[in-house]
Formats: structure tokens, C-alpha cells, sequence
């Protein structure tokens, strides 16, 4: 059943995928040519600003999520009614917590975009609003992602992303305005909200009749305690995602985070499939937690980043021979970046991408407390340092800063944390994966540049689709030359067998 509901999942974020990657470049695309490179800048700035405001959720979410899988897995209704009654309470706080910092900071958000926008301050309380409304029905989800069915969030997500687009781009071609641009992102929210709140009600009517339920004062004090130790976790997080973008904003300028973001957006949709596949099994790796030895717990740890591995591999390899490419063809040469940013972003993606697998791991096992303080000291080391290194180097500065930071402190300790607390056992295995991970993926990236400088191509569509041709078979060759004999492969080779004969 697990492997079933994992299989669902997986498909649901495939769909996502392809959807999320291909409909908001068309949408960016009426944004660049409508409203400019500057407001787009903005609009990233101002993206990471909200991101900054929901530290307010302080890693609840997670805890209560580790709460309710054993709750699931032993369908005790009482217990379930009980933190989602606490969780909805908690989640209103924090949407009126949003919307009192967010009008507070209003007045000084010129400080951080250099460039000037009529009604700055107004855009940004549209921001602030969206994501204050947002809070307010979403802790219902919680239910379909511990109970293994994610995939109904994740299709639901999908016309939601459809719906948004297409309003935003009739409202940008119709009316180029950047006001209600927003105030679309505003709706939709509301309404996927309502629509996935409607049907968590329907699935789990006991809920509603069980509205009084309430934790007990020991309970609460153990969830303080890893509130606590997430908030921490959090806090750092959130402040090393956003800051890159305002200190580019703030040191390098506007316009370098709108062609930064143009970057990213290609770079997140890309691997951000990986970080999805990883959130659709997050449940049952919760489950596998709850009902399996640690033996077990091990082994699917392993097969997880290798599949990790597999598809990040492509993924970066398909970025690394494509983007500039794409870019040029796409919003035109004016909005290259050097390569050196480009590497520097590939690197972090790899970073990211494979912490995922033991982040899915470490939550499952509830190792909030002893990872309490990593992001936080992360944070101290790569704000100086970035903004030190944007003076010498520019953007590429910034960029390197978090990779300085990333591999400083957060590359070795989770895996530790996690290796030493969690499953009991040496890291080095971990480690020696990584790196003959991150060798395959040079190595497959010289391989192709070194045929792609031999047949000397220009960028244009059909370079896009030869490249990418040979680059996929490239990557699937080499894996299936190096690691076809892996316990890991075999381990996915089965339960590929097991899901599809199910």
C-alpha cells in the first residue's frame, strides 16, 4: 500500500512538473515584455520579503505533520480532531501575525529596490496580503500529506497553477498592470485553499464533530520544544533563501535580480521535480518510520538519493548544456549571465537537492532539538561573507557566499545528525555516495561540452532538442553503465516492478 500511494504520488508531481515548468516561463515572458526587467526584479525582491514574514510559521507545520503519523498510521480520530484543532488555531495567529509585520515594514520597502516604481508600497501590501490569506485554510493539507495522498493537493495545485497564469496574462496584456498581476495570485489562492479545505472535510467528516478536542499540558510543553528547535532551523532557512536576493538587489542591483531570477526559475522548475518527488513520499517515508526497522529505514534512505541522484544528474546536465541557449532564444542575449554564476548555481542546486533526501529523513525521525541552531550559524557565516564578496566579484560574489556557507556547515552536520541519532551508524557511506555522485555529474557535463565544442552548434530550437537528446543519453549510458550492479539500482528496479504490478 505504501509503495502504491508513493507511485500516486510521484505521478501527481510529474504532472506538476511539466506544468509548472513550461506555463509560468510563457507568463514571465508577457511580464518581461509588458512591464520590464526592473519590475520583475521587484517582484522577486518582493516574493523573498513575504518569504521572510512567514518565519511566523516557525517549522508548526513540520511538528505537527511528525505528530500525525502515527495518529494515521493507528486511526485514532481523537488524537487527529485534537492537533488539527490546534493547528487551525495557530494558523490564524499567524496570518494576523503576516499582515501587522508586513503593513509595519511597508513604509521602508524602498530602502531595498533601487529603482523607481509609482505605489511601490501598495504592490507590496498586495504581497503582504496574499501571502497573510493564505494561512488561513491551508492547515487542512496537512491531512492529505500524512495520509499518503498528496497527490490530490498536487493535482488540485496544477489547475490552480493553469488558472493563475492564464488570468495573469490576460490581466498583463489587457491592461499591463503590475496591481492586479497580484491581485490575481490573491484569488486563486484563496480558492485553492477553499477548494482543498472542502475536500479534506468531506474525507475526514470526524473532524467537525470533534472541534473541542484539545492537548494536554505535557503535550504541549514537547511541542514547544521542538517548535522551538525548528523555529531555529527555520529562521536561518528562511533568512539564508531571501537574503540572496535582497543583497543583490541592495549591492548589485535590481536589474542583475531580474536576470538572476530568470536563472532561477528555469533552475527551480528543473530540479525543483527532485525536491517534488522527494515531498510526495514524504508520507510514507513518515509511515516507513512508524511501522519498519531501522535496518529498513537505512536501505530505503540509500535508494531514495540515488533516485535523487538519477534524476538531479539530468536535471543539472540538461541545465548546464542548455540555459544560455535557451535564454538567448527565448528574452535574447542582453539577459546572459557569465558561466561562472551559472556554475555557482548548478553547485548549490547539487547541494540543495541531495540535503533534501536526508532532510526527508531527519523530519520523519523528529530530530528537530539537535539540529536546533545549523541554518541559524549557516545564516551568520553567508550574509557577511556575500555581501564581502559582492563588492570583489559581483553577483557571482553573492552566489559564492552561499556555497561557502552551505558547504562550511550545513553539508556535514545534518548528514551527522542524522547518520549518528537517527539510524545509528557511521556517515562515511553517506559521504563517499555524495561524492562519487557529484564526480558522475562533472563528468558527464565534460563529456557533452567536449561533443558539443566538436559539432560547433549555434543556439536555435533544433540545437535545443540535439542537445538535449544527447545529453539524455549521455546521462542514462553512464549511469547505467556505472551503477546498473548497485544494491541501490536493484532496490529501485523492484519497486518499480511492485508498483506497476499493482
Amino acid at each position: 500500500m505504501r509503495t502504491k500511494k508513493s507511485a500516486a504520488n510521484i505521478k501527481a508531481t510529474i504532472v506538476l512538473y511539466f506544468i509548472t515548468f513550461t506555463i509560468p516561463i510563457i507568463t514571465r515572458t508577457f511580464f518581461i515584455n509588458i512591464l520590464g526587467i526592473s519590475i520583475l526584479g521587484v517582484n522577486t525582491l518582493f516574493i523573498n520579503i513575504i518569504t521572510l514574514l512567514s518565519l511566523s510559521e516557525l517549522g508548526i507545520g513540520t511538528a505537527v505533520g511528525y505528530r500525525l503519523y502515527a495518529a494515521i498510521a493507528n486511526s485514532d480520530k481523537h488524537e487527529i480532531a485534537k492537533w488539527m484543532n490546534f493547528y487551525k488555531k495557530t494558523y490564524r495567529i499567524i496570518a494576523a501575525i503576516i499582515l501587522i509585520i508586513g503593513l509595519a515594514i511597508t513604509p521602508f520597502i524602498h530602502v531595498f529596490a533601487k529603482v523607481n516604481l509609482p505605489r511601490m508600497e501598495f504592490y507590496f501590501l498586495l504581497y503582504v496580503a496574499s501571502s497573510s490569506v493564505s494561512y488561513l485554510l491551508s492547515y487542512k493539507q496537512v491531512l492529505l500529506n500524512v495520509n499518503q495522498q498528496g497527490y490530490i493537493r498536487l493535482y488540485t495545485h496544477a489547475i490552480y497553477i493553469i488558472c493563475l497564469n492564464l488570468f495573469q496574462i490576460i490581466m498583463l496584456y489587457f491592461f499591463s498592470s503590475f496591481a492586479l498581476f497580484i491581485v490575481c495570485q490573491i484569488m486563486f489562492t484563496l480558492l485553492e485553499n477553499v477548494v482543498l479545505a472542502l475536500t479534506v472535510d468531506k474525507k475526514h467528516t470526524y473532524i467537525q464533530g470533534d472541534n473541542h478536542a484539545a492537548l494536554n499540558p505535557s503535550e504541549k510543553i514537547d511541542f514547544r520544544k521542538d517548535v522551538f528547535s525548528l523555529m531555529s532551523n527555520r529562521i536561518g532557512l528562511k533568512i539564508l533563501s531571501a537574503s540572496e536576493s535582497i543583497i543583490i538587489s541592495t549591492f548589485v542591483g535590481v536589474n542583475f535580480l531580474g536576470m538572476y531570477s530568470n536563472y532561477m526559475m528555469i533552475i527551480l522548475a528543473t530540479t525543483g521535480f527532485v525536491i517534488q518527488i522527494t515531498q510526495a513520499i514524504s508520507a510514507s517515508v513518515g509511515n516507513l518510520n512508524a511501522t519498519e526497522s531501522n535496518e529498513k529505514n537505512v536501505k530505503v534512505f540509500f535508494a531514495i538519493l540515488f533516485l535523487v541522484f538519477w534524476v538531479s544528474s539530468l536535471s543539472i546536465l540538461l541545465i548546464a548544456v542548455l540555459m544560455n541557449s535557451f535564454i538567448e532564444i527565448w528574452i535574447g542575449r542582453a539577459y546572459l549571465l557569465p558561466n561562472s554564476v551559472l556554475v555557482l548555481m548548478l553547485v548549490n542546486c547539487y547541494i540543495m537537492v541531495t540535503r533534501n533526501v536526508v532532510v526527508l529523513f531527519k523530519d520523519a525521525k523528529g530530530l528537530f532539538y539537535r539540529d536546533r541552531y545549523r541554518t541559524l550559524i549557516t545564516a551568520a557565516v553567508n550574509i557577511p561573507l556575500s555581501i564581502a564578496l559582492s563588492k570583489v566579484c559581483g553577483l557571482a560574489g553573492v552566489i559564492l557566499g552561499t556555497t561557502f556557507s552551505m558547504l562550511a556547515v550545513t553539508v556535514w552536520y545534518e548528514p551527522v545528525i542524522l547518520f549518528k541519532h537517527g539510524f545509528f551508524d557511521k556517515s562515511y557511506k553517506y559521504f563517499y555516495h555524495l561524492t562519487r555522485y557529484g564526480l558522475f555529474i562533472i563528468f558527464t557535463c565534460l563529456i557533452c561540452f567536449g561533443l558539443f565544442s566538436i559539432m560547433n552548434m549555434h543556439a536555435s530550437i533544433i540545437t535545443l532538442i540535439a542537445r538535449a537528446s544527447i545529453a539524455i543519453i549521455v546521462n542514462i549510458g553512464l549511469v547505467l553503465l556505472f551503477f546498473r550492479n548497485s544494491d541501490e539500482f536493484a532496490y529501485l528496479k523492484n519497486s518499480a516492478k511492485l508498483a506497476l504490478a499493482k
